[in-house]
Parts: C-alpha cells; structure tokens; sequence
C-alpha cells in the first residue's frame, strides 16, 4: 500500500479531526453506491477499498503510538514519584538526626 497520508490527501501532521474530515469527504465521493449502472463502478469499488485500508492504517498507527507514549510517560511519572518518595524518607531522616543530636549539645 502507498503512503496512508497521501491516500487520504493529508499531511502526517494533520489532527484526528481533519484526517476523519477528509476521509468521509473521499467516501462520499467514492463510495460505490454513487456509481450503480457505471462502468467506473469497479474503479469507484478499488478506490474506495484503498481510502478504508488507509484510514484504517492511520487510525491503528495512532492508536498505538498513543497507548506507547501514555505507558511510557506513565513509566517516567512513577519513577519520578519513586525518587521524589526516597528524597523525602532521607529528609525526614535528616531532620530526625540533627534533632536528636540537638538534644546532646
């Protein structure tokens, strides 16, 4: 299959909203119903499967680099809360020092 983007005649940058916009825009254009008693019908027919295969590509695509960069920032916040606990445990055991050590002096 050749690049989804250009199937659809957007950009890889372009939002969910205008990648959905421009592929209904394509299915009413193409969809094979506009095309009975058309000898473009097969054409309209194997058009029409490319513009689904590759909304269907970018939609998994994203949907997967979704769910990767939600685990992954996921990851980062609980080793950053993890680290944030351990400094905490060690002022805590700082402040107890110095004040115990306040009542010798």
């Amino acid at each position: 299959m050749s690049d989804p983007y250009k199937v659809l005649g957007v950009s890889p940058y372009a939002t969910d909203d205008e990648i959905s916009k421009a592929y209904k825009n394509l299915a009413k254009k193409y969809h094979p119903d506009n095309y009975t008693d058309n000898p473009l019908a097969d054409l309209a027919t194997e058009k029409m499967q490319e513009i689904n295969q590759a909304y269907d590509e970018i939609k998994k695509t994203r949907r997967e680099s979704s769910s990767y960069n939600y685990n992954k920032a996921h990851d980062h916040f609980a080793k950053a809360i993890e680290e944030i606990d351990k400094t905490i445990d060690h002022l805590i055991k700082v402040k107890w020092f110095i004040n115990f050590n306040c009542l010798f002096y």
